[in-house]
């Protein structure tokens, strides 16, 4: 057994004793097993090679060829999804590592795509975790990512053979119009190796999303009657994640009223979870002798709805103002009688006048 190094080469050869004391005439049989190589390189043929020389009557030397190659650099790359089903609107992550065997990989290329609607980017989309292992694994400077495209992208600066770099990408998972949803992330580089089949990797999550409600409560607020019935109808727009909407009638009973409001009522109850909606409330009709002091719709908002919501309306009343004139006194009469004889009387004056006015102005004449 021997260990041949490559600075001890004299002349592309090495020179080695096998054997000292061969028989004269002796037919010999060599068989190389072949054993270790430096780290980057491996045997071109791994088969040990056999080798005979016959008739031996002198010291001989026998020739052996050794030949060994580079191993080509290979990348490739995992994408892994630590949660295989998530609650939209909440965190989710991507994990993508790539690796180097062979030789050291330099500079290698990699893009993570993240799919639409199943993740939606946050602060810390923008600031992916990275972790290099193995000697001289180095990870990038910074991961990029990019609004228009939905990926992150950077250049990793060194793999060693045996190594790898692991980024960890979080956002959370995105709301749609369905119970649930099934998305891809793509992990893919475009480094050149023998190997082109494991360059690209995938992984699928779930999301599952929900259906909430929407209620009205209706609040007075300032003087109300005892009782009576106080109307108000609108209607609710939602617009995320797609656009629906419906109409309402409220009824507030106020001799029914209780922690001082009207009991919720439901006004849209297929609000997929996620959807940014506006509430617009009229008050419609009044009690008798009462009105509102304000006719002017409100609108309310609600943005990313996640959970059954309430919209809380307020309603303020007043009493209508009613002119009502004075009785007569001593004849049980009501003033609208007495403003009737007073505007004659005030008419048959104006008439006299008139007619002695005439009669003066002809002496005159």
């Amino acid at each position: 057994m021997f260990t041949l190094k490559h600075n001890q080469l004299v002349g592309g050869k090495w020179d080695r004793v096998l054997h000292d004391m061969v028989d004269a005439g002796s037919n010999c049989t060599i068989t190389l097993n072949k054993g270790m190589v430096s780290a980057g390189w491996r045997w071109k043929t791994p088969d040990r090679i056999t080798q005979t020389e016959q008739n031996i009557t002198s010291p001989r030397t026998s020739t052996i060829p050794l030949e060994v190659e580079k191993i080509p650099i290979e990348v490739s790359t995992e994408t892994t999804t630590p949660t295989p089903t998530v609650a939209a609107g909440q965190p989710v992550q991507v994990i993508s590592t790539i690796k180097a065997s062979g030789n050291p990989a330099l500079n290698v290329p990699v893009t993570i795509q993240l799919p639409r609607d199943g993740f939606v980017n946050t602060n810390a989309t923008d600031t992916p975790a990275c972790q290099a292992t193995g000697r001289g694994a180095m990870c990038p400077a910074a991961w990029r990512y990019d609004a228009a495209n939905h990926t992150v992208t950077a250049t990793i600066p060194r793999i060693p053979a045996g190594g790898s770099i692991k980024v960890t990408v979080t956002g959370k998972a995105g709301f749609f119009d369905a119970n649930s949803r099934r998305f891809t992330a793509t992990t893919s580089t475009t480094f050149t190796d023998t190997n082109q089949n494991n360059n690209t990797s995938r992984a699928s999550f779930n999301v599952t999303n929900k259906r909430v409600t929407v209620s009205l409560t209706v609040r007075p607020e300032g003087e109300r009657p005892a009782s009576g019935v106080v109307t108000v109808s609108g209607s609710i727009n939602c617009v995320t994640p797609f656009q629906h909407n419906a109409t309402f009638t409220y009824r507030l009973n106020y001799a029914r009223l209780v922690n001082g409001a009207g009991a919720p009522q439901v006004i849209h109850q297929i609000v997929w979870a996620g959807s940014n909606c506006t509430v617009t409330v009229r008050n419609t009709t009044a009690p008798d002798g009462w009105e509102f002091t304000s006719q002017t719709p409100f609108a309310y908002q609600l943005q990313q709805v996640t959970a059954n919501a309430t919209v809380q309306h307020t309603v303020r009343l007043q009493r209508k103002f009613m002119a009502v004139a004075p009785p007569l006194p001593l004849t049980g009469g009501i003033a609208t009688d007495w403003l009737y004889l007073t505007g004659a009387g005030v008419l048959a004056v104006g008439v006299v006048a008139g007619l002695v006015a005439r009669r003066r102005l002809r002496a005159r004449v």
